[in-house]
């Protein structure tokens, strides 16, 4: 390849030379000698780089193809795994559940305790304990229905405990209400970072696993008292909601 672009310099300065010469001897026969050399030298030329590019661009998509097939068979021999041992654990997956809204009417603070009053639609299934979301998060469970209102407990409340595991590390902990939201349970060499996601576990009847929770804000490592303070910020702003989500069993 650097050869044959070698040569093609090559002829294109040998023209360039008969262009020069032509132009001081002012001869009507070398300008169109040059015109006639030159340009579809230059045309040539550029057409010569595309194709390096082009053929640069190639190579580089069949890696990328190649890579993303390696990695699609990997995955597959990884589902096919997966399979297998929920065959052998005899795991049972949790049916969907369905998600009904609720109008949030309003949201008091008892005690530095968050709760959030909704308006129960007629027809509306909705028992204590299920679970709540909002469109980022959890925000909380029901704590009890009353006629058509349903007061839901927040995760900003001091009688809640969510469950919880960092999608990072896996490291699980205890989420509580403390005048702001602490995880505890987290060892001094445990590994929690300021930034990683917490999810639900799972572990317990009231919250699925999977719900995005908070993200660690803070981390503070105290050795004389054995334990990591660890501050979280909850997705959802618990202060201000229109609607919420409560998901409820099949």
């Amino acid at each position: 390849m650097k050869k044959s672009l070698n040569i093609v310099y090559g002829v294109i300065l040998l023209t360039g030379v008969v262009f020069l010469l032509s132009e001081r001897s002012g001869s009507m026969i070398g300008e169109g000698i040059a015109y006639r050399t030159i340009l579809p030298f230059r045309v040539m030329l550029n057409n010569f780089h595309e194709l390096i590019r082009a053929k640069e661009e190639n190579d580089a998509l069949s890696r990328m193809v190649v890579a993303l097939s390696l990695k699609l068979q990997e995955l597959r021999e990884i589902q096919v795994e997966n399979q297998r041992l929920k065959k052998i654990l005899g795991f049972v997956q949790e049916h969907h559940r369905f998600i009904q809204p609720v109008q949030v009417v309003n949201i008091l603070t008892e005690a530095d305790n968050t709760i959030i009053i909704c308006k129960k639609k007629p027809y509306t299934i909705v028992k204590p304990d299920l679970p709540v979301v909002g469109y980022n998060g959890l925000i909380g469970k029901v704590k009890e229905v009353v006629d058509d209102y349903i007061r839901i407990q927040s995760i900003a409340h001091s009688m809640t405990r969510v469950s919880v595991i960092d999608s990072r590390s896996r490291v699980f902990g205890i989420l509580k209400w403390e005048g702001a939201l602490y995880l505890h349970g987290v060892p001094l060499t445990g590994d929690v970072k300021v930034g990683d996601t917490l999810v639900t576990s799972g572990m317990g009847a009231v919250y699925p696993k999977g719900i995005n929770v908070g993200i660690i804000k803070k981390v503070v490592r105290n050795r004389n008292e054995y334990q990591t303070t660890i501050l979280v910020e909850p997705f959802e702003n618990l202060s201000f909601q229109e609607e919420v989500f409560v998901l409820v069993k099949p």
